[in-house]
């Protein structure tokens, strides 16, 4: 048992090297041999407690953020971050991976499914992986194929699959490497496992190498000016605040209309700490700046949906009438009217609104203006023959929302995100490859502005043309296209993943293991 465990460790470790900081990409290639082996002729009890090793260890290696993250945000002892961490990784991340062990223990065993072992084994993990990102609230944090962001034209089948038909090519090679250290095996066994693996690789990059000789696309040409202003505001809501950094955006959005003369500023997630549809003063502000240049914003900002809320709008203590807040991005002209309104759908729990108030220890002090409700409408924000697909922060992670966008019209992806809170730390390479693979999926220049970085701009093959590094105070200023055309994976979504989920419940269903006989 040991010897199981050390394996099931060595393996969560390699996956996590695989992943910013290291960021060893070629570690996910081999990542989940041990395990594997490991769970090759063990009970499907001890694969579940195998299986939950492994994701603990695993969640720890690609959240090392996490524990300290929340210790900030919530102002609580460090050891309270520790606990939220286990608490996730066991509830969000474990059953996930412990089914997925119980079933490899199971089929494994079936000397019949043994040549497809580079076949069924990726099957199934691309059905873990997506239970995981969508059941409960959802957790598609480092997914494997995310690992891979960055080695361009293998992330290029994205168009069709999404991440997961990066995460089967990758587990496929675990796959058949694991099916190959199996000395009951036969060689010929081995050696089509590894064929079959050794195609699903040629044949993905393959498709990314043709993809990147294609044209770029045609489409209106834009100019983005990206604005960082790596300035931390706080988890809290404070009356002292009330608009700062206001001057800090301005100063250096004045720059970029001198010199560039983009068509549109984007600013971050949280860049307005003030009601801006209220607030004529401060928009007669952005106006003087942006007047005459005919350059439009996007900015993240509150907003609410009750009357004045004048009175206690400076106010860090939650009010009972009934208004609703909401984590919102903004369109707004050179005369600084606003003219459309997106609303953060996707929430995240603790974090944006509290549904558990009689756990007092995780609570922290929720201004009224820092508990949100959830949007409704996912629509792109819409100015003449220009779409922008907005995403909020974490929403970035669901390729569902995005593409929702981009079907209803959206030529333009832009996230907005503050990731102040996180610290000098992994966060935001991997929060940046995880946004980039939705320019891939969706065949769109992707903008991101991000408050203390990293803010970047992605091109629809996933590459970043520029790049803001985090905590640095800058603006970019890019060329990019609005496009129209849709992609397998935008019309059908995660048709791909779902098949390998039903192929793996069919062959649990029928699979019947053989008893081994002794031979004489």
């Amino acid at each position: 048992m040991m010897r199981r465990a050390a394996l099931t460790v060595a393996s969560a470790a390699l996956y996590a090297a695989a992943f910013p900081p290291l960021a060893l990409h070629a570690l996910a290639w081999v990542a989940l041999v041990p395990l594997l082996v490991a769970l090759r002729g063990a009970s499907v009890r001890c694969a579940v407690g195998l299986g939950t090793l492994w994701a603990v260890v695993a969640a720890e290696g690609v959240g090392t953020w996490f524990a300290t993250g929340v210790a900030r945000y919530y102002d609580r002892p460090l050891a309270l971050g520790a606990f939220c961490f286990a608490a996730v990784a066991l509830i969000l991340a474990a059953p996930f991976y412990a089914a997925f062990a119980a079933a490899y223990a199971h089929l494994v065993r079936d000397s019949r499914l043994r040549p497809l072992d580079a076949l069924w084994v990726p099957a199934a993990w691309v059905a873990c992986e997506l239970a995981r990102a969508r059941f409960l609230v959802g957790n598609p944090w480092a997914l494997l194929g995310y690992s891979q962001v960055g080695w361009t034209p293998l992330v290029q089948v994205a168009d069709v699959t999404g991440i997961y038909g990066v995460t089967f090519v990758l587990a496929a090679a675990n796959g058949a490497i694991a099916a190959c250290m199996d000395g009951s095996v036969a060689m010929r066994v081995r050696r089509r496992a590894l064929a079959i693996a050794t195609a699903l690789a040629v044949v993905a990059l393959g498709y990314g190498g043709v993809a990147l000789t294609r044209s770029p696309p045609a489409g209106q040409p834009l100019t983005i000016a990206v604005v960082q202003a790596s300035a931390d505001i706080g988890p809290a809501w404070r009356p002292e605040l009330y608009g700062a950094n206001l001057d800090t955006y301005l100063q250096l959005s004045s720059v970029a209309l001198r010199d560039a003369h983009p068509d549109v500023v984007v600013w971050p997630e949280s860049a307005v700490t003030f009601f801006l549809e209220d607030e004529r003063a401060y928009r007669a502000a952005i106006a003087r700046v942006f007047g005459g240049s005919g350059a439009h914003l996007i900015v993240g900002g509150p907003a609410h949906d009750g009357g004045d809320v004048a009175a206690d709008r400076r106010s860090d203590v939650a009010d009972h009438d009934g208004t609703r807040y909401f984590n919102s991005a903004f369109l707004v002209d050179a005369d600084a009217s606003i003219l459309a309104r997106y609303d953060k759908v996707r929430l995240v729990p603790f974090g944006e609104y509290f549904p558990l108030p009689a756990l007092e220890p995780l609570s922290r002090r929720f201004a009224a203006t820092r508990t949100f409700t959830a949007g409704n409408v996912r629509a792109p924000l819409v100015d003449g023959g220009r779409a922008f697909g907005i995403v909020i922060c974490f929403e970035a992670m669901y390729p569902e929302l995005v593409s929702e966008q981009v079907v209803r019209g959206a030529t333009l992806l832009v996230n907005i995100t503050n990731d102040a809170w996180m610290g000098d730390t992994s966060f935001a390479p991997l929060h940046l490859a995880i946004a980039s693979l939705r320019a891939v999926e969706n065949r769109r220049y992707l903008v991101r502005a991000a408050a203390t970085g990293i803010s970047a701009v992605v091109d629809p093959f996933g590459r970043t043309i520029a790049e803001i590094p985090a905590f640095t105070r800058g603006v970019r200023t890019v060329g990019v296209r609005a496009l129209t055309d849709t992609t397998f994976y935008t019309r059908y979504g995660d048709v791909f993943a779902l098949a390998c989920a039903v192929a793996t419940a069919a062959l649990l269903v029928a699979g019947r293991p053989r008893r081994r006989t002794r031979r004489s």
